[in-house]
């Protein structure tokens, strides 16, 4: 399915992809036409499109590039469906449960199971 954009500053294009992709379900491969540029192609991704007819002007190899203009994404996207905050919570406790489960092993971990307050008693 091809979705058109007649212009870089019409935007119903990535609200048409992104409802295309969540609302109705669309799995099959999504394409962005027309006035398609580098700079709209991260953001493009992020409403789920996944394959993109550039203007004839723009650089291919510089376009590639566009993917890795950010590491990040804050708000929740079809490719992203957690917002940065939760992700970060995450992984944050998955990070305090490992040193829990590692802490438990330890000695000092033994003393506190047993109802010790301070392993040096």
């Amino acid at each position: 399915m091809a979705v058109h954009f007649p212009q870089f500053a019409d935007g119903r294009g990535y609200s048409l992809g992104r409802l295309l992709r969540e609302r109705y379900g669309w799995r099959g491969e999504l394409r962005a036409i027309g006035d398609v540029l580098r700079d709209q192609l991260f953001y493009l991704t992020r409403c789920g499109f996944d394959a993109f007819d550039l203007r004839e002007d723009q650089d291919l190899q510089a376009a590639l590039s566009a993917f890795d203009d950010f590491s990040e994404s804050y708000q929740t996207a079809v490719d992203q469906r957690q917002p940065l905050f939760r992700r970060r919570i995450l992984r944050r406790r998955t990070e305090w449960n490992g040193l829990r489960k590692e802490f438990s092993g330890s000695r000092a971990g033994k003393f506190l199971k047993e109802g010790h307050s301070n392993p040096e008693n």
